[in-house]
């Protein structure tokens, strides 16, 4: 069982969304739905702020730089976007591994 955040990326402007920055990593999990809904109140995260498809490939929540460095202190692991993708329980099918 793990939550897993990527690398804090800064992205174009044109991309932003209803998140209150341009730079943000992921947290997914690799387990579960709860997993990731129950993490979110250590780091202040409203369930609000969890994206499930189809708005998003997987299931996943944009963290700012501090709430990244929080997740990663409540125990969330670093990976790269690749890898948390493709652990990400939710990944569409065909998509998950080769870290599974």
């Amino acid at each position: 069982m793990a939550l897993l955040v990527d690398a804090l990326v800064t992205y174009p402007i044109e991309m932003q969304t209803d998140f209150p920055s341009t730079t943000w990593c992921y947290l997914v999990s690799d387990q579960n739905h709860g997993e990731l809904v129950s993490f979110l109140p250590q780091l202040g995260v409203a369930p609000g702020r969890l994206i499930q498809r189809p708005a998003g490939k997987a299931e996943h929540v944009r963290l700012s730089g501090t709430e990244r460095a929080s997740a990663i202190a409540a125990g969330a692991s670093t990976v790269s976007g690749r890898e948390g993708f493709g652990r990400n329980f939710d990944a569409p099918q065909g998509r998950r591994g080769p870290y599974v």
